[in-house]
């Protein structure tokens, strides 16, 4: 078998109780540009209707969505369910079920960014870790609706390879 090069990341999704507000926080909180906003109704028959309706099954009738671009072109796609209403989890962090965990962003300054968090509605969850190498640092937060947010010093491949 012939060897592939490694592929991007293309997006990740997360789902929040208010997409204007998420987008107003991951605008403002780390300059991520929105490229389109959309509601979906899945009872009409767009394509992109029977696509959400496919991938999300059940009761799903209404969302809107939001799709952003971050500094490197990866996208981060943000969904409120809007019919049925979507509830915040109460322990958003049951580590030991499974679920998607957290989206990491790369800055140098962290303590920043952390501080840029707060302002914006978010809330800063752990401890400042160092991780190795003495710039190598990381800490985790919250964005306004629970999801978790790493933010980290270095870029990742450099981080786990040390090169």
């Amino acid at each position: 078998m012939k060897n592939r090069s490694p592929r991007t990341i293309n997006h990740c999704g997360i789902s929040v109780t208010n997409l204007k507000e998420a987008i107003k926080f991951y605008t403002r909180t780390f300059g991520f540009k929105v490229l389109k906003k959309k509601s979906i109704n899945t009872e009409d028959s767009s394509m992109e209707a029977r696509i959400f309706k496919d991938i999300f099954e059940g009761r799903l009738r209404k969302l809107d969505a939001a799709w952003l671009n971050s500094g490197n072109r990866a996208g981060l796609e943000i969904f409120e369910f809007v019919d049925p209403k979507a509830e915040r989890l109460v322990n958003s962090f049951d580590n030991w079920r499974k679920h998607f965990s957290h989206i990491c962003i790369t800055d140098p300054n962290i303590e920043d960014l952390c501080e840029r968090i707060k302002h914006n509605g978010g809330v800063k969850h752990s401890d400042y870790h160092n991780t190795g190498g003495k710039d190598y640092r990381l800490v985790y937060c919250k964005d306004p609706f629970g999801n978790f947010i790493e933010l980290f010093t270095k870029d990742y491949r450099r981080f786990i390879t040390g090169k």
